[in-house]
């Protein structure tokens, strides 16, 4: 067997956009026993992500199912628009 030594290195796995993983050895704290110091750190960006996963894991059914019966009247052309009360609504938004 003959080793190749122009091979690439392995690329790094880590997603460093989502988290970085910090590893320290072991420390012996005589109180509790041994104690490991693995830490994980989450970006903003995965915090948020995490926030709008629990939002949406909390969202009543009701309004899942309010909004898929607005999705099909969107899709076959049964939904229109109320003209007047959207204006109301954007003269209200824009004066207010």
């Amino acid at each position: 067997m003959r080793v190749d030594r122009s091979t690439e290195p392995i690329p790094n796995l880590q997603q460093k956009d989502l988290c970085a993983v910090t590893h320290q050895e072991p420390t012996r704290d005589h109180a509790q026993g041994i104690r490991h110091a693995d830490q994980v750190t989450l970006s903003s960006r995965a915090l948020e992500i995490k926030q709008l996963h629990q939002a949406l894991a909390t969202t009543p059914p009701e309004r899942a199912e309010r909004v898929s019966a607005l999705r099909l009247a969107v899709e076959s052309g049964a939904y229109r628009i109320p003209e007047a009360e959207l204006a109301d609504r954007l003269i209200g938004v824009v004066y207010a």
